[in-house]
This record gives structure tokens, C-alpha cells and sequence, in this order.
């Protein structure tokens, strides 16, 4: 868990974290939770490149809908309500 996250459809993203997630990466860690962004997103599991790795990636969740203000996200937004799930295996 940290503040800022690796990625984000926002300019909330940090590449100063590039070192944490290539650690997170290698140890086999399989979940990050980031905030900071005012916005929720779920990534797939991702390498540290931000490529999709369905195998030993890592998978992020900014949720940062508890701050101030909604910071907004550069891809459309789903339909309210809006509801989000799914499922997956641990490394």
C-alpha cells in the first residue's frame, strides 16, 4: 500500500516509484493499493514496464474517492450507477 501509484489514466501517475514496483515485482507481490488520485481505477496485472503480465504482474488500485475533490481520469467514465468485481488467482 502507498500514496502515489505507479499508474493512472491521470497525471497522478509516478514514475519516481519505479523502484518500489520493480521490487513489489520481483518478491512476487501480487496486489498494490495506491490513493492520491481522487479517482478509483483497477489495473490488470501488470509488469513494471506497465505491460499486461497475467503470470507475475502486479495489479494496482487507485482508490482515492474518499479526498476532496474528484480529479477526473483522461478516458470516458462508466455509466452511473457504476459498480465494479471480478476475481483472480494469487502467484
Amino acid at each position: 500500500m502507498g500514496h502515489r501509484p505507479r499508474w493512472a489514466s491521470n497525471s497522478s501517475g509516478s514514475t519516481a516509484i519505479g523502484p518500489l514496483v520493480d521490487d513489489m515485482y520481483n518478491a512476487g507481490v501480487d496486489l498494490f493499493l495506491a490513493g492520491h488520485s481522487h479517482t478509483y481505477e483497477r489495473f490488470a496485472p501488470q509488469a513494471p514496464t506497465g505491460q499486461r503480465d497475467d503470470v507475475a504482474g502486479v495489479r494496482q488500485f487507485v482508490v482515492g474517492t474518499g479526498g476532496s475533490f474528484f480529479t477526473g481520469a483522461y478516458v470516458a467514465d462508466p455509466s452511473t450507477p457504476y459498480s465494479d468485481s471480478g476475481s483472480g488467482s494469487c502467484h
